[in-house]
Formats: C-alpha cells, structure tokens, sequence
C-alpha cells in the first residue's frame, strides 16, 4: 500500500510522529504530545488537507515536500466503520475536540500500525493515520519530492491587511 504526507522538509524523513505531537493544543485525531503521522490515500487529498489549512497560515510553505509511504502487509490496519467515530469527530478545528483526540490517542497506545479514517475536506475519501510506534519493518519512505504550488492557487493564500 502507499500513503502519502505534505509536511515541511525538516519532518520528512522522520517516522517519528513528533511534528504532530508538538503541534499547540493538537490535531485532529491526537492529543498534545501524542505522536501520530498523518498520510492520505492520494497525493491530491494531502494537499487539500494542507490547504484546509490555509487560514492558520500566512502563505503556502514553500518548503514542502510530498513524502510516498511504502506500507507492507494488510495486519494492524484498523477500518473503523464512520457511524463507530465519535459524534463530533469531524467539528471544524482548531481547537478540535477531544472525542477526536482520544480516539486517535487510543490507537496510538495500540499496536496496530494504521487507523483509516474519512477526511473531512473530502467526504469519501480516507486518511490514514500512522501509529510511530508500530513502522519498524513495515514502512519505508519510497520517496521525498519538492512540491511547488501551482499559481493558480494563490487565490486561496490569504493576503495581509494593511
């Protein structure tokens, strides 16, 4: 299977989860200083995550890469069926909700190495979060490559108030 994360250059080639886990007030689906890896199914649901996202930052990093996960095997890949998420699970953030939190932070304590969840951004399509704690011999990171956005969505970079 290959997952794939827009993230900064300097977490790249890391599979350790702490850009997640440093994030103020956490994430969706973890808790403050819980380390988790957030990857999607496509390349193209990764950046419509990232540009959710776009309120919170000033202008498209430009310092992003696409990372391709390779994942071996089928065992510890929990597919919770949506209705079993919590209620509130998809509340727009931040800050999110603990449901949420909790939830993601329960997986992460497991030893199941991926938990599919559905985006938010993209309803029918699923993101995978990565427990840190379970890669060691099942992922590798197939390859990191530069991301440049197209200009075209500049549109959406918010644009500073004098």
């Amino acid at each position: 299977m290959k997952l794939y994360r827009l993230c900064g250059s300097a977490h790249a080639d890391k599979l350790d989860g702490t850009g997640a886990a440093l994030r103020r007030g956490g994430a969706r689906w973890n808790a403050p200083g819980v380390p988790m890896i957030y990857c999607a199914e496509h390349r193209s649901l990764a950046f419509a995550e990232v540009l959710a996202h776009f309120k919170e930052m000033s202008r498209f990093p430009r310092n992003y890469v696409f990372v391709t996960y390779n994942v071996s095997g089928s065992k510890g890949i929990r597919r919770p069926d949506p209705g079993s998420l919590p209620s509130d699970w998809n509340s727009y953030g931040p800050p999110y909700v603990r449901s949420a939190q909790g939830f993601g932070s329960a997986f992460v304590a497991s030893n199941d190495l991926l938990l599919r969840v559905p985006s938010v951004v993209i309803p029918h399509e699923w993101n995978y979060l990565m427990n840190p704690n379970a890669v060691a011999g099942r992922v590798t990171i197939e390859a990191i490559e530069p991301f440049v956005v197209d200009s075209r969505y500049d549109v959406f970079i918010p644009k500073p108030t004098p």
